[in-house]
């Protein structure tokens, strides 16, 4: 409620109501009154401090709703447990329970939730991106061997448990070290904590009741002091649009429960009027721009068979064409396909082959026939990033034993001394297995080329191969000390099944979003943690990238001075290999610039730049707690297509706000006129309206008439 009465408007009304009132008491109860008039004059005073209610009652009831649109978030939130040891007895325990030197044992998919010391465990790995931004999963190993570790032979291992992070493999224990605001994600929350800004309306809405307090008292002299108060407050209390916060709050409440349609939550409702005014959105590019889903878009089956999703659109993918013509080119074999009409080209035994080598070599398949209960898998090579690749030993049906590998293209494809053969028509054997040729040097060179040829698309390529055998166990396999056979000496004479690149493709609508926000002089700059080549390419698949536009690292951005920043932040449109840090001084320079500043963020250190910047959006899928307390508006789809919709009901608000402002003013300035015209020529210096009359018409007339602006619905010329 104090919220709502810094409100200048609020505040201009509330002193005219006081000296109304003051002056009421005085007209009624000090001075003579004649016979029969009965004491009326304070109804003027406490009508005004009515209408104030009015006001902010409508305001604290739908700040309100907005709460306990949080409150289900908040109830699941809190309520969360720990296992813990305690007296050699493992115990589940509410989080606020947990004290410094209580084990808690470490699961995957467990979010921690307090800082610790790594004690035991085999294998265990964490998650800390949305804690420290770092996408790489960090092996935990206990204090001790992590102090014999060599200086940089540590790499991605170290002991510390970070509240925020998430177990991924393996279990283990940990001793707790920091809890609550002591803790790594207790220390970004109280961090977060601050006075709210006000919002550009706000801002252009406070210097009305400034010049309004100024006009209506400068030209009242030689009428008496108490008829010059009464005139004066009458004067105040006229061309005061009274209905104009209750008019901002409908119109804001309004947005808001249309935003919520959108996928958008509202958690504060200025930050739907704030939206309108932006200039600048600086965006994540996982999940947002993205979908967060890694997906086969291009590849080749065998050697010369180069297939692409949606090849019509995506000619550019496919490198048939990319030597210069027919006589020139080596490979004359290679062919182009629609990655939908595979099928076609492929026969049966070698799509069987093709997707074995896809679903079972994988973390998720059972190593069991859920129908005979047969084992089928009868090895796991785990992934590492020493082989970079990941393989599984399978029984075959009709006999024998087959071994799939896929892993870095690089690696694997050197290893592979045949590959399977994809004629254009579709011809191939129809009995026996599947066709196969040696790998000689042109073929090699084929390969390379294909290689090369997606990694410059930014294309992460992945090699899919099987090798058979005739016995298992091996006989004469070389062992490793844990008596497992040696994967080089699996990983020989291989047969190449292909070659896929993957990429996290841009979700739908985002080209669009994106120009619809240059169409609205809405400036997009893409902060990313991924490399230069990653973050160009999609960021010219976006319409983010220009001409004239700068790709900057964050490392170099960061030790550039603050007038080279400065210089360089209205040019720069991606900003990669970035870090939380990164975008939180961009968001500041931008402020600096006198930029109306959006950012999106996910991960705990995103907090800062959320809220620093005018208006904050977290997400709700891959959004961590941190992001979500102290964002403005919530990306319920993760999506940001969305914030352009927040745009627009932005620019709808201000829409309405300024037709409401034309449509009341219009009628204080007749009322004005009258009131000063009459109260001059009056011979009792007294207006013919009072001030009660004036507010009804304001609160009750214009305000009604009001709403049906604010019901006005958004359009795509607001981003024009």
């Amino acid at each position: 409620m104090w919220l709502a009465l810094e409100d200048k408007v609020l505040v201009l009304l509330l002193i005219a109501a006081v000296v109304s009132l003051a002056l009421g008491f005085f007209q009624d109860f000090g001075t003579p009154r004649p016979v029969g008039e009965p004491p009326v004059d304070w109804v003027e005073g406490v009508a005004i401090i009515v209408t104030i209610l009015i006001v902010v009652m409508v305001g604290l009831l739908n700040n309100r709703q907005k709460e306990r649109q949080f409150k289900s978030l908040n109830e699941k939130k809190e309520d969360r447990s720990v296992k813990v040891i305690r007296s050699g007895i493992e115990r589940l325990v509410d989080v606020h329970q947990v004290v410094i030197g209580d084990i808690c044992l470490l699961e995957p998919g467990e979010v921690i939730l307090c800082d610790g010391i790594f004690l035991e465990g085999h294998g265990v790995c964490c998650d800390e991106s949305g804690a420290t931004g770092e996408s790489d999963a960090i092996k935990k190993v206990p204090f001790e061997e992590c102090v014999k570790m060599k200086v940089g032979q540590a790499g991605h291992t170290d002991c510390f448990v970070i509240s925020g992070s998430k177990g991924i493999e393996s279990v283990g224990r940990y001793i707790v070290i920091a809890v609550g605001q002591k803790s790594f994600n207790g220390q970004i929350m109280m961090a977060l904590h601050g006075d709210t800004e006000n919002t550009p309306l706000q801002l252009k809405l406070n210097h009305l009741p400034e010049l309004i307090a100024k006009l209506g008292t400068a030209n009242q002299k030689g009428i008496a002091f108490t008829q010059i108060l009464i005139i004066s407050v009458t004067l105040i209390v006229v061309p005061v649009p009274e209905g104009l916060p209750l008019a901002v709050t409908l119109a804001l409440a309004f947005a808001t429960k249309r935003l919520t349609a959108e996928k958008l939550l509202v958690h504060i409702l200025g930050s739907c009027e704030t939206m309108a005014n932006a200039s600048v959105v600086c965006t994540d590019k996982t999940g947002t721009l993205t979908q967060n889903v890694m997906t086969v878009v291009a590849g080749s089956v065998g050697i010369h068979t180069k297939f692409v999703d949606k090849l019509e659109d995506n000619k550019a993918r496919t490198n048939v064409n990319s030597e210069s013509d027919d006589k020139t080119r080596k490979h004359t074999q290679d062919f182009s396909i629609d990655q939908s009409h595979l099928n076609r080209v492929i026969s049966p035994r070698l799509k069987q082959i093709f997707n074995e080598a896809i679903a079972i070599n994988s973390t998720a398949f059972e190593d069991r026939d859920q129908e005979t209960g047969e084992t089928v898998s009868l090895g796991m090579i785990p992934f590492s990033s020493k082989r970079k690749a990941m393989g599984v030993v399978v029984k075959l049906p009709k006999g024998g034993w087959r071994l799939y590998l896929k892993g870095v293209s690089e690696i694997l494809t050197g290893m592979c001394q045949r590959h399977v053969v994809v004629y254009k028509e579709g011809r191939e054997k129809k009995e026996g297995p599947v066709e196969t040729l040696e790998i000689d040097d042109l073929t090699r060179d084929n390969i390379s080329h294909t290689i090369i040829f997606y990694a410059n698309q930014t294309l992460r390529t992945i090699a899919l191969c099987y090798r058979d055998f005739d016995t298992w166990p091996l006989r004469n396999a070389e062992h490793s000390a844990d008596d497992d056979v040696e994967y080089d000496f699996l990983a020989r004479n291989l047969t190449l099944i292909g070659i896929v690149g993957i990429e996290d493709p841009l979700r739908d609508g985002v080209r669009e979003a994106v120009a619809s926000c240059h169409r609205a002089g809405v400036t997009v700059k893409m902060c990313t943690g991924n490399n230069v080549l990653t973050a160009r390419s999609i960021a010219i698949q976006c319409g983010i990238y220009m001409a004239g536009g700068v790709i900057m690292e964050g490392p170099v951005f960061r030790n550039l001075s603050d007038q080279e920043k400065l210089e360089i932040v209205p040019r720069l449109q991606v900003l990669a290999c970035s870090s939380p840090e990164d975008k939180k001084i961009l968001v500041e320079k931008l402020k600096e610039l006198g930029e109306v500043v959006g950012v999106t963020g996910d991960g705990t250190n995103d907090g800062p730049a959320l809220k620093i910047a005018h208006i904050g959006f977290s997400m709700s899928i891959a959004g961590t707690e941190v992001t979500k307390e102290v964002s403005d508006i919530i990306l319920m789809d993760d999506n940001f297509s969305s914030i352009v919709k927040a745009i627009m009901w932005g620019r709808c608000v201000n829409d309405a706000v300024r037709k409401f402002l034309q449509f009341q003013i219009s009628t204080n300035i007749t009322a004005v006129i009258i009131t000063f015209v009459t109260a001059v020529a009056s011979t009792q210096e007294a207006s013919i309206l009072s001030t009660v009359q004036l507010l009804w018409i304001n609160i009750i007339m214009d305000t009604f008439a009001a709403l049906a602006l604010a019901e006005s619905s958004t359009h795509n010329d607001s981003m024009v």
